[in-house]
């Protein structure tokens, strides 16, 4: 993750991010969301202009899979992914989490059809929108 300045907002969302993975990293029982394990910043003193979050591999996001196997992948491949990917999105609602952008790179897949929800740099938790509405009020 790259920022050519200081940007506030950028700088928000890579906090936010990182706060997010931190939190479903630590839960034993999370297997929907990919792991942190790191957080590179620039040797001290040097402008903040980079972070390198650490994060687990995984195979494949929805998009490689389905151009590269869109014609062998087969009916009980999607709805095991489509069930994984439900049950991705019920952990990290359930987790307060609303993730706000959903979509086909967003969604790792590995090589058993396992989904791991990524990128929480948009995220918010339910806890911000309550307050935010009622400030907008």
């Amino acid at each position: 993750m790259r920022f050519n300045s200081l940007d506030v907002y950028e700088f928000k969302r890579v906090l936010r991010e990182i706060s997010i993975l931190r939190q479903f990293s630590q839960m034993e029982t999370n297997a929907f969301t990919v792991k942190l394990f790191d957080v590179i910043l620039p040797p001290e003193g040097e402008p903040l202009d980079h972070v390198f979050l650490v994060t687990e591999f995984v195979e494949c996001d929805l998009i490689d899979l389905l151009s590269r196997e869109i014609k062998s992948i087969q009916k009980d491949h999607v709805l095991v992914i489509l069930y994984n990917f439900l049950c991705c999105l019920n952990y990290v609602h359930s987790a307060g989490i609303i993730h706000r952008d959903i979509k086909p790179a967003n969604l790792l897949i590995d090589s058993n059809c396992v989904v791991k929800l990524c990128d929480f740099g948009l995220s918010r938790t339910e806890l911000s929108e309550v307050s935010k509405n009622n400030v907008d009020s």
